[in-house]
């Protein structure tokens, strides 16, 4: 007899459950379903077994897309109307309100929907921008090539003052997070150009010759926009000449050809000195071992110095090195007490190596060829 009553009490509490749940279908709520069907301008929506309802085409609303809309697809929508005589529903769309424009937001984000926004405002942070009277941000991470802030220093003024100039521009984002409780939505442009620039880079190819402009300038080199991709031309990759200071032979806007140096994954790696002649090759030609020449010191270390050695009857400076060792015939401890920078002094070649584009070269040996070349005083007789 108990357990009659008490598969007598589930049954009934089951029922209950199954009442509940067919009570929260009614007019003016706003419920999620699933699309069965889209025909003839109508989306028809299955309401979890419960009941089968229809958006009319007057319900979907302007900002609502039937195209992007598929079968399975998850939606919210307001019920208008009870159960017709034939059992469906009256929904709608644009009556959904926020509820509804949250979860095409999410369907969006999920689907990876590229979406058109305007961009309103800027902080130093990044963008803002409104999405069916949602408020996204867009991070300055999220940016492209084209429109990132790469400011020196990082500078923030600097960067809200170039954020701030695109206001107004209309920008291609996708979703990539979203909290409906905290009224959150981050939104990317980098991923909306994410397959243009997986196309791009799959068309660049070793050697390839690019225009560019110059988008940012650090200690260690330039980032050049190549169109859909930011590449890096390496400080050792501008000029054939070694360049202490960067800022003073390119600047931010400066349009240049350059030359796909390599390729790695998403990151290109370019060259400017590859499309210029190597005043190397030419200097071999004319540089002799045993060669006396003039070099300009541009720099001491601990090991020697760097110099820059002029050939004589040619516009091309090379850099050479004299080690230590080659400085004199003396203990040397320290280089700085034999060599000065910005000096010039007679150097004499020593080695060269055109696989490595080095010139090694010797002060002392320079000074004792020319010390014994110098012709000697000659001494009076006494009478």
């Amino acid at each position: 007899m108990e357990t009659k009553e008490k598969t007598t009490n589930i049954e009934t509490s089951i029922m209950e459950d199954a009442l509940a749940l067919i009570e929260k279908i009614e007019v003016g709520k706003v419920i999620e379903g699933e699309v069965i069907d889209i025909k003839d301008g109508e989306i028809w929506v299955d309401l979890g077994g419960r009941a089968t309802g229809v958006v009319y085409r007057s319900e979907v609303g302007d900002k609502a897309s039937i195209s992007d809309l598929s079968k399975g697809d998850k939606i919210l929508a307001y019920v208008l109307e009870e159960e017709d005589n034939q059992g469906i529903l009256a929904l709608s769309l644009k009556k959904a309100g926020k509820e509804r424009i949250w979860s095409d937001l999410k369907r969006n984000m999920e689907k990876g929907t590229i979406v058109e926004v305007k961009i309103a405002d800027a902080n130093k942070g990044g963008l803002l921008t409104v999405v069916d009277d949602v408020q996204g941000f867009i991070p300055v991470s999220q940016l492209t090539a084209e429109y990132y802030p790469r400011v020196e220093g990082g500078d923030k003024e600097e960067i809200l003052t170039r954020l701030t100039a695109l206001v107004g521009k209309r920008l291609q984002v996708k979703v990539i997070d979203l909290d409906r409780a905290s009224n959150k939505l981050i939104l990317s442009q980098k991923a909306a150009k994410s397959l243009e620039q997986k196309s791009f880079l799959e068309g660049l190819k070793i050697g390839q010759v690019l225009k560019g402009k110059v988008s940012g300038v650090v200690d260690f080199g330039v980032f050049v926009n190549i169109g859909h991709l930011e590449g890096l031309v390496h400080i050792s990759e501008v000029s054939w000449e070694r360049i202490d200071d960067i800022k003073k032979v390119l600047k931010v806007g400066d349009e240049i050809d350059v030359m796909v140096s390599e390729i790695d994954e998403d990151k290109v790696s370019l060259s400017i000195k590859r499309l210029l002649p190597d005043p190397f090759k030419e200097v071999v030609k004319v540089l002799k071992v045993g060669d006396i020449v003039s070099g300009k010191v541009i720099r001491v270390t601990p090991f020697g110095a760097f110099v820059q050695v002029e050939i004589p009857g040619k516009k091309y400076v090379i850099d050479g090195l004299v080690h230590i060792s080659e400085l004199s015939n003396e203990h040397v401890s320290n280089p700085k007490d034999f060599i000065k920078e910005k000096e010039t002094y007679n150097l004499k070649v020593i080695s060269i190596e055109e696989n490595s584009r080095k010139v090694s070269l010797s002060l002392k040996e320079a000074e004792e060829e020319l010390k014994a070349k110098k012709p000697k005083k000659k001494v009076k007789e006494k009478v």
